[in-house]
C-alpha cells in the first residue's frame, strides 16, 4: 500500500478535511489508525472474492525491503492495483499472488463461469431495464483528418478551416467513445439531433 495516501487517510478518520501533508514516517498511534483501515479493506476483499475460496486477514506491517523475503523475485506473481484517491493525494494498493495461488484462483474462477446458471426471464428484463434507465455520455464527431499546424496557427474568430473532406461526409455518432452509426447533424424543432444513416458494421 502506497503511505502517501495515509496521512490524508488518517486526518479524515480523526475528524479533518483529509488534506495532504509531506511524506514521513508515521507514528505508533497512526499505525494503529491505518491498521484498522487495512483491516476494512481485508474485509472487503474476502467478500469480494469469497466465491472463489479466497479469504484476506492483516497480520502486520511489512516494508518494501522486506518483500523479497515473502515473493521471491524469481518467481511468477499476478500483481492487482488498484487507485486509491483522497483529497488531492493519490496512491496505489497492489495485491501480489504467487503463481500456486493465482493458477488456484483462476482455475476456480473457470469452473464458476461453467457452472453459472441463465438468469430467469423475470431477472434478464429487469436488469435491461435498469439498464436501460442508465445515461451515457454521447457525441457526434466528424471523422479524424490531419490538418497543418501553420493553419491552426492562423486561425481567428471569423475564420474558416477546410477539413479536406467533402460536405456529404457522414459524422460518427459516438456512446462511451464507441463508434456506432455514421450521421448527419440536423435540427428537430428547436434542437439539435443526429440523423443515423448506418451502423458501424455497415447495416441501414
Amino acid at each position: 500500500m502506497d503511505l502517501t495516501t495515509a496521512p490524508s487517510m488518517i486526518d479524515l478518520l480523526l475528524g479533518g478535511e483529509g488534506k495532504p501533508s509531506e511524506p514521513r514516517e508515521l507514528t505508533d498511534i497512526e499505525e494503529a489508525i491505518l491498521s484498522g483501515v487495512v483491516e476494512a479493506i481485508c474485509r472487503e476483499l474476502t467478500t469480494a472474492w469469497q466465491p472463489v475460496g479466497l479469504s484476506f486477514s492483516f497480520e502486520k506491517r511489512q516494508m518494501q525491503t522486506q518483500t523479497p523475503r515473502l515473493i521471491p523475485v524469481s518467481e511468477k506473481t499476478l500483481c492487482l492495483s488498484f487507485e486509491l484517491r483522497l483529497a488531492e493525494t493519490s496512491g496505489l494498493l497492489n495485491l501480489a499472488f504467487p503463481a500456486v495461488a493465482s493458477n488456484t484462483i483462476l482455475r476456480r474462477l473457470a469452473g464458476e463461469r461453467s457452472r453459472q446458471r441463465r438468469h430467469s426471464e423475470e431477472t434478464r428484463r429487469r436488469m435491461r431495464e435498469l439498464a436501460g434507465a442508465c445515461r451515457t455520455g454521447t457525441a457526434l464527431y466528424l471523422p479524424p483528418v490531419r490538418v497543418a499546424a501553420g493553419a491552426l496557427g492562423e486561425l481567428h474568430p471569423g475564420s474558416v478551416l477546410r477539413l479536406g473532406m467533402t460536405a456529404r461526409t457522414p459524422a460518427q455518432f459516438r456512446a462511451g467513445g464507441v463508434v456506432l452509426f455514421s450521421a448527419a447533424p440536423v435540427g428537430r424543432s428547436d434542437h439539435r439531433a443526429a440523423h443515423l444513416l448506418a451502423s458501424s458494421e455497415g447495416r441501414k
